[in-house]
This record gives structure tokens, C-alpha cells and sequence, in this order.
């Protein structure tokens, strides 16, 4: 579930396209679903059954609760500062302005 959590992160929603394409891409995936005898399906029942997702309505996506995602991203990934402090200033700038309901 973490290696999963881990390629998924990036993405604000997600299907069981996403995962059959990391399946594809990843042999470490493929391994740690091997090794479980687990196929994409059981994966995807597995992520859903977690506490980390949004509640929604039957969809064919899933969606990582933003908190929660924004804190994965950050444990999952080095930010490299030079490449990151453009889209801050530029988050900073228009989403500073913003005001709440």
C-alpha cells in the first residue's frame, strides 16, 4: 500500500487506468503484487478501504484527501528548492489573495 500511495500522490485523482499503467512501468510493483498474489483489482479494493481518501459518490476515481496528500508528497518526495520556490511564489501570490466563504 505504500509503494502505491507512493506513485500516486502525484495525481489529484486517480483510477484503475493509473495503477495499470504504473503496473506496466514499475517492476517494483509488479514484484510487491506478485509476491501478495494480488492483481490490480485487489489493489484498487485495498486503496479504497483506506481512511486516507475523500468520501465520494460512486466514481470511477479516487481521490487522496488534499491534507493528507500535500504531506504524503512532501514524506514521498525531495523537494528540490530551486525547481520548487517558482510554483510557491507563484501559489504564494495568486492563493494568498484568495479569500474563504
Amino acid at each position: 500500500m505504500r509503494y502505491a500511495y507512493r506513485l500516486l500522490v502525484p495525481y489529484r485523482l486517480f483510477t484503475q487506468s493509473h495503477l495499470r499503467h504504473h503496473l506496466v512501468r514499475d517492476p517494483d510493483l509488479t514484484d510487491i503484487l506478485g509476491r501478495l498474489n494480488w492483481s490490480v483489482i485487489d489493489l484498487w479494493r485495498a486503496i479504497g478501504s483506506t481512511a486516507l481518501l475523500v468520501p465520494e459518490p460512486i466514481e470511477p476515481w479516487k481521490r487522496i484527501h488534499p491534507a493528507v496528500r500535500r504531506l504524503l508528497y512532501r514524506y514521498f518526495y525531495e523537494l528540490d528548492s530551486a525547481a520548487d520556490s517558482p510554483a510557491r511564489t507563484l501559489a504564494g501570490r495568486y492563493g494568498g489573495s484568495r479569500r474563504g466563504p
